[in-house]
């Protein structure tokens, strides 16, 4: 099962957030970041989901990465740091 293979399997508006938690993750553009960085896509977040009410709840939790974590897409560093797994420095 390939690390994508979760997005066939999931719901429509789950699909939705497992698809652009990577895109907020990809354009901070550092292979290191803090739950902060994350929090900065809420209002794009939020106009990809307008009908959510917690967007800011979900980014602010960190849930969504919990699951990028899970998926092995990237790695718990300390409280609120995270790393992408297989991206380095200058990337």
């Amino acid at each position: 099962m390939g690390q994508t293979a979760f997005v066939k399997s999931t719901n429509i508006e789950a699909k939705g957030w497992s698809l652009d938690a990577p895109v907020c993750v990809e354009r901070i553009k550092k292979p290191e970041f803090t739950l902060d960085d994350v929090c900065v896509f809420e209002a794009y977040l939020q106009t990809k989901h307008p009908l959510n009410r917690n967007v800011r709840a979900k980014t602010q939790s960190g849930q969504q990465l919990q699951i990028l974590r899970n998926k092995g897409l990237i790695r718990f560093v300390w409280r609120g740091m995270y790393w992408v797994v297989g991206m380095v420095a200058g990337s």
